[in-house]
C-alpha cells in the first residue's frame, strides 16, 4: 500500500496520467524485487525484458534469443553472489535449495529466477490495468467500491471478477495423445493454445457470461488454470490486484477513460493495456 500511494502521490497536480505506465506496471515488479532481494533499480530492466519477451520475441527470432541469454547471465551472477553471501530472501533460498539431499542444479536455479520474472510481472500488471480501464467507464460501479471498507466481500467479488471477465493469460500446451476438440481433430505431439479468456466466457459455466458482475457470487474462473498447472503465484496476484486497484480508486473515485487518446492493449499470450489514458477528475 505505501508503494500503491507514492505512486499516486507522484501524480499530485496532474490532470492527466497513463494509469497504465505510471502506476498498474510499476505494482507487480516492486513485489518481484522484494521477494528475490534486487534492488529496485533493477525494475525497468525486468520491465524492458517482459517487453521485448512477449511483444518483439514473437516476431523476431534475434529478441527471443536474445532476451534469455541477458536473463541467463543476470540469474547466474545474483544466485553466485547469494551462495557468498547469503540474505534474508527468495534469491538466497533459491541459491541453497537442495532436493533430497543433494544441491539443485544451477540450470534448474536460474529457471526458478526466471520463472518469478516471466510469470509474475506481466500477467499481473495486465490484470490490475484491465481493472482500471474497466472501471474508468463504471462510476456506478466504482463508487459501490469506494463506499464500502477494504475488507468488505465485495472488493473480493469485484476483483475475481476482473480476473474472470479479462482474464490475461492464454496458455500453451503440447497434446499428449491422438484426440478431438469440437471437431477438430489433435494429434500427438502438436502444440495448441488454451484459452482462458474463452473458457471464462463459457455461457454453460457462468450465468450471464458476458456481463461483468461486481457481486457475482459463483465464480469457478480458470483465469490462474486448473490442477497440477494451476499458477503459484496466484494469491501474491490478488492481493497486488486488490491492494492497487483499492489505491487507486480511493485517491481517484471520479476518473475516466481519456477518449481523445487510444487505450492499446498487448498482443500474443498475455493480453493487457498497455497504456491508459486518463484522466483524474479531482
Amino acid at each position: 500500500r505505501r508503494f500503491c500511494r507514492s505512486l499516486i502521490a507522484d501524480l499530485d497536480g496532474v490532470d492527466r496520467a497513463d494509469a497504465a505506465e505510471q502506476y498498474s506496471q510499476h505494482i507487480p515488479v516492486h513485489g518481484i524485487c522484494q521477494l528475490l532481494g534486487v534492488p529496485e533499480s533493477d525494475a525497468d530492466m525486468f520491465r524492458d525484458w517482459i517487453y521485448r519477451n512477449f511483444q518483439i520475441g514473437p516476431r523476431d527470432n534475434a529478441v527471443k534469443q536474445q532476451v534469455p541469454e541477458e536473463m541467463d547471465a543476470y540469474h547466474e551472477q545474483k544466485l553466485d553472489e547469494r551462495l557468498r553471501d547469503p540474505q534474508d530472501d527468495l534469491l538466497t533460498l533459491i541459491a541453497h535449495a537442495e532436493i533430497d539431499g543433494e544441491p539443485v542444479s544451477m540450470e534448474l536455479k536460474k529457471g526458478y529466477v526466471g520463472l518469478q520474472i516471466i510469470a509474475g510481472i506481466d500477467t499481473t500488471w495486465s490484470a490490475i490495468g484491465s481493472g482500471l480501464w474497466h472501471f474508468a467507464q463504471h462510476p456506478e460501479q466504482r463508487a459501490a467500491l469506494v463506499a464500502v471498507p477494504d475488507d468488505d466481500l465485495l472488493w473480493n467479488t469485484a476483483t475475481e471478477e476482473v480476473l474472470r471477465y479479462y482474464a490475461p493469460v492464454t496458455m500453451g500446451r503440447k497434446v499428449i495423445a491422438d484426440t478431438e476438440v469440437g471437431g477438430c481433430p489433435v494429434r500427438a505431439g502438436e502444440q495448441t493454445l488454451l484459452t482462458f479468456p474463452a473458457a471464462n466466457h463459457d455461457p454453460d459455466a457462468f450465468e450471464h457470461a458476458d456481463e461483468f458482475r461486481i457481486d457475482r457470487a459463483e465464480n469457478r474462473h480458470v483465469a490462474f488454470g486448473l490442477g497440477i498447472h494451476r499458477c503459484l503465484g496466484s494469491n501474491l496476484a490478488r492481493l497486488e490486484l486488490t491492494v492497487g486497484l483499492q489505491e487507486w480508486l480511493r485517491a481517484f473515485p471520479d476518473y475516466e477513460v481519456d477518449a481523445a487518446t487510444e487505450t492499446t492493449w498487448a498482443n500474443g499470450q498475455i493480453r493487457g493495456p498497455r497504456n491508459i489514458p486518463v484522466l483524474l477528475n479531482r
